[in-house]
């Protein structure tokens, strides 16, 4: 509604699941956990930083119009535990590990110029949509992968650019890695 607060947290304290909190004011924020929320950045220079391994618990979120800032080469790095998870006109700076039980990303730019990091490991989320997206790299970009279970993921990869500022030896801006799977048909 027109409710304000005077910081994020009063407002994710007050909020309702399924309400929509808008940032009006460009700064570096905490991803809350545990709500269904949507989370709009108003302004530009709305981020979520120094994020980590950060449990959801199993909240489906949608953010809208911030950037998230991961580490270059980090691993298993990302929202754990989400559920849906949905991201509008985000930047993601760093390689990012997907949890999610669907991620879907729509006109988002990733942003990774380590050619040792990938911008994104889908990892154990099932679904993962990227919709006319940018991916500016070093080399390689996304990272199909799972190393337990025999259960499918699905990976939709629509109208998406993929800009390399160098080639990486045996990589491609898409790998799909199903040596730990069991199943052939583990991804789709």
């Amino acid at each position: 509604g027109d409710n304000h607060y005077a910081s994020f947290e009063e407002a994710v304290a007050a909020a309702q699941s399924g309400d929509e909190i808008k940032i009006l004011v460009a700064g570096q924020y905490s991803v809350p956990t545990g709500k269904n929320l949507t989370i709009t950045g108003a302004v530009d220079g709305v981020e979520f930083s120094n994020i980590g391994a950060h449990g959801m618990a199993g909240a489906s979120v949608t953010f809208n119009n911030v950037t998230f800032n991961y580490a270059a080469n980090s691993t298993y790095k990302g929202l754990q535990h989400s559920g849906n998870l949905v991201y509008n006109n985000c930047t993601f700076n760093g390689q990012v590990f997907l949890y999610g039980q669907s991620d879907s990303f729509n006109k988002c730019t990733f942003n990774q110029n380590s050619a040792d990091a990938y911008n994104v490991w889908t990892y154990s989320s099932k679904k993962v949509d990227f919709n006319e997206c940018t991916f500016n790299c070093a080399g390689k970009s996304v990272l199909i992968y799972r190393e337990t279970d025999a259960e499918a993921r699905v990976i939709n990869v629509k109208d998406c650019a993929f800009i390399a500022s160098a080639p990486v030896t045996g990589k491609a801006a898409i790998e799909i890695d199903t040596s730990l799977m069991t199943n052939e048909n583990a991804v789709t």
